[in-house]
């Protein structure tokens, strides 16, 4: 019974020094340190002492971002195995960092749960073989990497037959045409309103094409007014369906900025 009650004080006592140590930093959506809880994205607690600090990342809502360690308590002393989530939960990527540069085999997830990449790094850098896979698992890129110039490819489609690189790497057009084509529709499509009191000025919006073409995620980064900006959200939100950029064989968002300017 004594030596139950030795061991029961010992480990409170460890439990009590690593609660003192624990450690909360907030940053901001760029990840800056920030001291001010109201205004960040995320935040960070550090646990432990003596070169060996576990950092659990969170997003604002409480939802664990990234596990891993450091050697410090600043963040270019990552040390050892780091996962890093999206905020549904699922995981995002893993692997290894040793003197706070990735080396060894890493993951890449998309944020449904599945693997989208994974090949080795050293020092930092893409180096040997890297591998896609598309949606149902078949590998769609293995791609040859040289301190993160890629060197050699090879796209498969999926009854494994070799593609052209015209055909597995793309910019997202729209009819036919580039960016340049959509601004033109654009400007044939969007009506000057009325009710906006001949105001005039340019707004600038943001939005993704994601991997089906559909336009989403929308926001106006420039204002001009209520007007003025809603007119231009709702044109964008009305273009057809643009066809989707490509990258390792894969399908990928694709994020673009336009001016609308009403005269």
């Amino acid at each position: 019974m004594k030596q139950k009650k030795n061991f029961l004080f010992i480990l409170l006592v460890i439990q009590s020094s690593l609660a003192q140590d624990t450690i909360t930093i907030y940053y901001n959506q760029n990840w800056k340190e920030i001291k001010s809880f109201e205004k960040a994205s995320f935040y960070r607690k550090f646990f432990g002492s003596n070169n060996n600090y576990i950092a659990n990342d969170y997003y604002i809502s409480g939802t664990l971002q990234m596990i891993g360690s450091y050697k410090t308590k600043k963040e270019n002393s990552r040390e050892g195995y780091f996962k890093y989530f999206f905020e549904n939960g699922k995981i995002e990527s893993e692997g290894n960092y040793v003197k706070n540069k990735k080396n060894g085999k890493w993951k890449v997830y998309l944020d449904n749960g599945e693997l989208d990449c994974e090949g080795d790094f050293l020092n930092g850098k893409k180096n040997g073989e890297w591998t896609w896979f598309s949606e149902n698992g078949k590998i769609c890129s293995k791609e040859i990497y040289k301190k993160d110039k890629r060197i050699e490819y090879t796209f498969l489609n999926e009854n494994g037959y070799e593609v052209d690189i015209s055909v597995a790497e793309h910019q997202a057009t729209f009819e036919g045409g580039n960016a340049n084509n959509f601004s033109k529709w654009i400007l044939n499509s969007i009506t000057y309103p009325k009710e906006s009191n001949s105001s005039a000025g340019t707004v600038l919006v943001e939005f993704n094409v994601n991997t089906k073409g559909i336009i989403e995620n929308v926001k106006i980064l420039e204002h001009v007014n209520e007007i003025l900006d809603y007119e231009a959200i709702k044109a964008i939100k009305l273009a057809p369906t643009w066809l989707p950029a490509k990258l390792h064989n894969k399908e990928i968002n694709l994020l673009f900025k336009i001016p609308i300017t009403f005269k």
